[in-house]
């Protein structure tokens, strides 16, 4: 039963899309846009458990949460209900939730890749490289869904100041780089009370994913 908990969100929010687009079809005008980021975004969400389930794998909820939450405020209701455009911010909001996410899929990934031990520098500096990786990534999936589609993933034309492309991408980076550094400031103040919070999330990464490792704690070194 406990493998099948990985589906519930993702239902959830399949459900809302369905709803979304009855309401929409009712109410308003259903364009194409609306109609690709909602089920889009709901089929993304399936991505997660569907991995899971493929490999025989307990994967944390956590993961899949924060999965389902970014397609939901990007995709959902940024794209689908033009978010990006009736709040400015929006995007920059996103974009830096967004670097804070990247980095628990880097320490998923450290999991996985057995790092018992490392270095607080090197811990950093995974952190980093692998959510800013995930960061131009997403860039460049935007730069090629608008140059096969003719959309405005960037939305560079939504903005009254026209910015462009190379700025947007620049500017993205920039606050998921931002992401990033709030997620250093709570890991300093995390070590200053002995990585409590740090290997709470470990620990969870570990029981979930990772039963059959050894099941000694995390030692980050200074």
């Amino acid at each position: 039963m406990k493998k099948y908990l990985q589906y519930v969100v993702p239902v959830f929010f399949l459900v809302m899309a369905g709803i979304m687009l009855l309401i929409q079809a009712m109410t308003a005008e259903l364009t194409f846009r609306f109609v690709s980021s909602v089920l889009g975004g709901a089929l993304l969400m399936f991505v997660y458990p569907i991995i899971g389930t493929l490999f025989n794998k307990k994967l944390p909820l956590m993961l899949n949460w924060i999965i389902c939450i970014q397609a939901f405020l990007a995709l959902y209701l940024g794209t689908a209900y033009e978010v990006y455009i009736a709040l400015p911010w929006w995007d920059t909001f996103v974009h830096g939730i967004f670097g804070i996410e990247a980095c628990f899929f880097a320490f998923f990934l450290l999991v996985q890749c057995k790092g018992e031990k490392i270095n607080f520098i090197g811990f950093l500096i995974f952190l980093m490289a692998f959510a800013m990786g995930c960061g131009a990534l997403w860039e460049i999936i935007e730069y090629l869904t608008d140059l096969i589609t003719g959309s405005d993933s960037q939305h560079v034309f939504d903005k009254p100041d026209h910015v462009s492309p190379i700025a947007d991408t620049m500017q993205d980076l920039l606050i998921t780089f931002a992401g990033v550094i709030v997620t250093y400031i709570a890991l300093f103040i995390d070590r200053h009370f002995k990585y409590k919070m740090t290997k709470k999330i470990y620990k969870d990464f570990k029981i979930a994913a990772l039963e059959e490792m050894n099941p000694s704690h995390l030692v980050i070194e200074d």
